[in-house]
Parts: C-alpha cells; sequence; structure tokens
C-alpha cells in the first residue's frame, strides 16, 4: 500500500504538462463474491488509434483491493469508446492483460485479464464515469481448470487531469 501512495503522491506533484494524456483517480466496492472488498484503481490514459471504426485509448492500470484477497495488480489495456449518448456522455469498454503479486481463493493464477465497462460524463471540465470492473484469468471463457472465480468491482472514476 505504501508503494501505491508514494506513486500517487509523486503523480499528482508532477507538473500536469509532463503528460500527454489523462490520469484519473477510481474506487468503488466489491460485487459478487468480491463483497468485503474496495479497490482504489489509478488509470492512465493515452489517445490511440481508431479501433473497429471506432475512438479510444491506450491505458495503463494499477490496482489495489483490500479484504482477505487483497492483492496488487499492474496492466495494460486498450479502450474503446463505443457511441455518443449525448455531447459528452459515452460508453467504453476496456480489455487487457494484467498481473498480480499473489493468487487468492478468487484468482488462480499471477496471470489475469482487465475488463472494463463504463459510463463516462463530463462534469465541470472532469471527465467522471461508472464502471466495472472485473479481473480473472477467463477460466469459464478459455475452459480452465482450477479455481478463479474472479474480483468484480462497481467504481467510480475521476479524471485528476
Amino acid at each position: 500500500m505504501k508503494k501505491i501512495i508514494t506513486g500517487v503522491a509523486i503523480i499528482l506533484f508532477l507538473p500536469a504538462s509532463a503528460f500527454a494524456g489523462d490520469l484519473f483517480l477510481e474506487t468503488g466496492p466489491g460485487v459478487f463474491k468480491s463483497l468485503d472488498s474496495l479497490a482504489v484503481l489509478l488509470r492512465y490514459q493515452k489517445e490511440a488509434p481508431p479501433m473497429f471504426g471506432y475512438p479510444g485509448h491506450y491505458e495503463a492500470v494499477g490496482v489495489y483491493w483490500s479484504n482477505s484477497n487483497h492483492a496488487v495488480g499492474y496492466g495494460l489495456a486498450r479502450e474503446i469508446v463505443w457511441n455518443k449518448v449525448k455531447k459528452n456522455d459515452v460508453f467504453s469498454t476496456s480489455l487487457g492483460l494484467m498481473g498480480v503479486t499473489r493468487t487468492t481463493d478468487h484468482l488462480g493464477t499471477l496471470f489475469q485479464f482487465y475488463v472494463r465497462v463504463a459510463y463516462n460524463v463530463a462534469i465541470w471540465d472532469r471527465d467522471v464515469s461508472l464502471g466495472l470492473v472485473h479481473i480473472s484469468n477467463g477460466k469459464w471463457v478459455l475452459g480452465w481448470r482450477g479455481h478463479n472465480t474472479g474480483e468484480n468491482f462497481i467504481t467510480l472514476s475521476v479524471a485528476l487531469f
């Protein structure tokens, strides 16, 4: 946890011009089998070329969650912005790869997939989103054996700059 706090402090005190993208702080409670946990994520996004004709971003993410299955994860993802609902409201999906610091009752391997589905709005010139984050090794999709129910969080994200 000290490493995460130190990393956030360093990023917050760097001048904004050092970044060509957006930095987001995200947090939320666990859902489904992760009910007793709370997640804190730090996401950095940089604009990417369109994919399947849709705009999007490259994304670097760090996550920590607390409970008996606590762990830290670091990953890279690709976001796609699917459609605009109103002028500044959009739905987006991120899919990527993540490494976690330890296996748990919910994560059977150190290699995981990271999925985030979100509804994004602009409030007072800040990007804000309500999202669902899922971290797992894709056991049910890929047919792997062993325990891996994954970690799931409903999150609120705010752009720091």
